[in-house]
């Protein structure tokens, strides 16, 4: 199977839902993954070794409060698994599936992830655990998509190309996320860091294919990190922030495709003639804080800029020469 012909489950994108276990909950009871409950989850047909036989190799067990499903050993040929909204605290019997896909398992109480490396693995979503780092088992060749939103992460490291290759969608908001170092993607498209605990970009400047950016409701004040090479970033989401000043609005001249950003609920957006100043600096943008930029703005915005020009330039001419 192709990757232009994986099911739609690849590209499901479902709102973060709360679902972790509070502290001190008692432990779950035992419900273990059955032979005469199994059949019920089991769906798509596909051909298998020579073509002349079948098998399913989708299965979707959530909502069922299952608490072990270590009889998924026996069933090799599975692809598609989707077991979200149970009681699973391990994964490892997804280690005997060596066709492995597409793998869901949000909203189960989930604290390390302890499945080996898979060989097809694309698309991991485990939204709404207790998982606190992203661990070797995260690390899977081919895997494009990882969901790992409403967790209990405080750090990021070690994200890199030779442990990451293909990952283009990293979705980490609503975590706990105060430090990101030592992060190099150049695959990576899409990267969402909202409702965290983060206080500057520093960390961004090897992201040179990042095209979307959500990073609202932190604690960021200063714009410095973006740089030239980053020349594909269109979308920047950094509403409810403390940016306060339009130089650090600035900073994001070197943007040539930023065409969307969001500023809204900060400081800086409260001053006078925000959007005219910010489309001076900001030629390309498109939309700002929901609004369409008009024509009578981008106006504005020309004479500001021609403004600026001239009084740098009258600045130099003032400059005495050394004797």
């Amino acid at each position: 199977m192709s990757e232009s012909e994986l099911p739609e489950v690849l590209e499901e994108d479902e709102d973060v839902e709360e679902g972790e276990q509070e502290e001190g909950e008692e432990k779950p009871e035992e419900n273990v993954l059955a032979d005469d409950v199994i059949g019920e989850c089991l769906s798509l047909l596909e051909k298998i070794g020579d073509g002349l036989a079948y098998t399913y190799i989708r299965l979707d067990c959530s909502n069922r409060e299952l608490t072990n499903i270590s009889i998924l050993e026996r069933y090799i040929h599975l692809r598609i698994i989707d077991v979200s909204n149970n009681q699973l605290s391990s994964l490892s019997p997804l280690d005997y599936l060596p066709n492995l896909l597409s793998l869901k398992a949000d909203r189960n109480i989930i604290e390390n992830v302890d499945i080996k490396p898979h060989a097809f693995l694309q698309y991991i979503s485990m939204n709404n655990n207790k998982i606190e780092e992203i661990s070797e088992g995260m690390s899977h060749p081919l895997v494009r998509h990882i969901d790992l939103a409403g967790n209990r992460i405080k750090e990021l490291s070690q994200l890199n190309e030779e442990n990451y290759p293909k990952l283009a969608i990293l979705k980490l908001q609503e975590n706990a996320i105060e430090t990101i170092k030592d992060i190099n993607l150049p695959s990576l498209t899409s990267l969402s860091l909202g409702h965290n605990k983060m206080t500057d970009f520093q960390w961004i400047s090897n992201l040179v294919n990042l095209e979307f950016l959500e990073i609202n409701n932190n604690s960021i004040d200063r714009l410095d990190g973006f740089n030239d090479n980053m020349k594909k970033l269109k979308y920047i989401d950094l509403k409810e922030n403390i940016v306060d000043e339009l130089s650090e609005v600035e900073k994001l001249t070197c943007l040539p495709a930023l065409t969307i950003l969001l500023l809204t609920d900060n400081p800086v957006s409260k001053e006078p003639d925000f959007r005219v100043e910010v489309l001076s600096f900001l030629p390309t943008l498109i939309t700002l804080n929901y609004s369409d930029i008009t024509e009578e703005e981008r106006g504005e915005a020309y004479e500001v800029l021609k403004e600026r020009q001239e009084a740098q330039n009258t600045q130099k001419e003032e400059i005495p020469l050394p004797p």
